[in-house]
């Protein structure tokens, strides 16, 4: 799906993670269809909800993260190059 870049600044010591364009074009796919299938969600187990609502967190919590961090690192190079 792609990589995770992990970037450590030597002056300041911030440490952030950046992913991949691609990585992020999936999460924001992958959360889309899922935000769309909602109503059909309600059809389902309880399980399969706390799954569908588990994914949905964790890829919202990776689009945020990632653009946090490149907000807060605008120096960054967002070249897609592994470090």
């Amino acid at each position: 799906m792609g990589t995770t870049s992990r970037y450590e600044c030597a002056v300041c010591g911030n440490v952030f993670e950046i992913r991949t364009t691609w990585h992020m074009v999936v999460l924001v796919a992958g959360l889309t269809v899922f935000v769309t299938g909602l109503p059909a969600l309600l059809d389902k187990s309880l399980f399969t909800q706390l799954v569908v609502v588990a994914i949905m967190c964790h890829m919202a919590y990776a689009i945020g993260t990632d653009v946090w961090d490149r907000i807060k690192n605008p120096k960054w190079n967002d070249s897609d190059a592994d470090a």
